[in-house]
């Protein structure tokens, strides 16, 4: 290959890797699109024009010569070993939103230039929660960690796309407190949804924009066009299942499934598998036919104990996906996401068993089982079997 042909080659490469980079950044919805959705925003002063009036910060100025739009951005860089650097807003109001049954939403555009050094920790993104429960890190070799709090214990997840280095880039989260569940966007596309509950019983009331911890982490982050909206969620098709209406049951047990009455339950009813060396079933089965072809989030409203408690929960023979209920109280109910799974037109069977495991108690209470028809086209992360039991 000529000199020439191969100048030309690596023009054209350039000008299709360049042309990648700007239909990347642009897949991002425009501002009035997110306030149409979601409403106006609750953060004042969220583009940053005031400088850091309204916020709370530390290590934090403001920037003109990297922008994404208006006069300025905010650039956070901690170069101390023995302090943190952050960007906050406190929205105490948030707590009201969303035990009204409001789902929170909220975004900032990002822009690296150098990657943290920290492999652990990295920088610190878009947050949620009295204590930063929930966070995005951006972590060295352009990683995406998603750092939850799911009740019992911190879990991270690390993303399968990758932040682009010297170009501005969106991160979304989106909250739900009735489901515990935190869905997570990288400019605009869906990229996980997480089981996030918070550290402290009150809800979150502060949006984190950036931080470094521990105390010797150091980096670089610019902050643009920060926003927090609310709406009521989506009403999708939803297929639900009292807990009481099985189908069938362990017949290897002594007597039949206990169904409790509970003010708080759906219809005031519920019912429960036990642990085997109780001598009541074990599981519970429940028969059910779906009209398309589609991708459902199974959840499973469980509560109704005053001890941890906790279920296995498949379809059709499939893979077990364990659920822990940590909220210990005898009349409340907690709805848990389960997972993704995909489910074929036609008759399907869901089956709910106790755990068998130490730690928790001899009893698993169901209110009732809910699928809830996506939307987004996604990869399940639920297992199923062939056929039904």
């Amino acid at each position: 290959m000529s000199y020439q042909r191969i100048s030309r080659w690596l023009v054209s490469l350039v000008l299709v890797v360049s042309l990648f980079s700007v239909v990347r950044s642009s897949f991002a919805r425009t501002r009035n699109q997110i306030i149409k959705e979601y409403g106006e925003n609750l953060l004042v002063n969220g583009d940053f024009e005031y400088g850091l009036k309204g916020w709370d910060s530390n290590f934090a100025e403001v920037e003109k010569s990297i922008k994404k739009s208006g006069s300025f951005c905010i650039k956070l860089e901690d170069k101390s070993s023995t302090e943190r650097m952050w960007l906050r807003y406190f929205l105490p109001e948030l707590a009201g939103y969303l035990n009204s049954g409001k789902e929170i939403y909220a975004e900032a555009w990002y822009y690296i230039d150098k990657e943290p050094e920290n492999e652990k920790f990295g920088i610190s993104a878009l947050g949620m929660g009295p204590s930063y429960d929930f966070h995005i890190s951006l972590l060295p070799n352009r990683k995406i960690k998603i750092h939850a709090y799911s009740g019992k214990g911190w879990v991270d997840y690390i993303a399968q796309y990758q932040y682009p280095l010297r170009e501005w880039f969106k991160l979304g989260i989106l909250y739900n407190k009735q489901n515990l569940l935190m869905k997570v966007y990288f400019n605009d596309k869906y990229i996980g949804r997480y089981l996030q509950n918070f550290m402290k019983k009150d809800c979150p009331s502060t949006i984190g924009l950036g931080g470094t911890y521990p105390d010797d982490n150091r980096g670089t982050i610019y902050v643009d066009n920060a926003y927090c909206g609310m709406r009521e969620p989506p009403k999708l098709e939803t297929f639900t299942i009292e807990a009481e209406n099985y189908t069938r049951f362990d017949e290897e047990s002594i007597a039949l499934p206990r169904i409790f009455e509970r003010k708080s339950a759906s219809g005031g009813k519920g019912a429960c598998v036990r642990r085997s060396d109780v001598g009541e079933p074990t599981w519970l089965e429940y028969d059910f036919e779906i009209k398309q072809d589609s991708l459902y989030e199974l959840y499973v409203v469980a509560g109704g104990n005053n001890c941890s408690q906790a279920g296995y929960i498949s379809i059709d023979g499939g893979e077990e996906v364990l659920v822990e209920d940590n909220n210990c109280k005898e009349d409340e109910f907690v709805s848990y996401l389960v997972g993704v799974v995909k489910l074929e037109k036609g008759k399907h069977t869901i089956r709910i068993r106790h755990c068998e495991k130490e730690g928790y108690s001899n009893t698993f209470g169901i209110d009732k089982i809910e699928l809830r028809r996506l939307e987004e086209d996604i990869e399940p992360t639920i297992s199923t079997g062939q056929v039904a039991y």
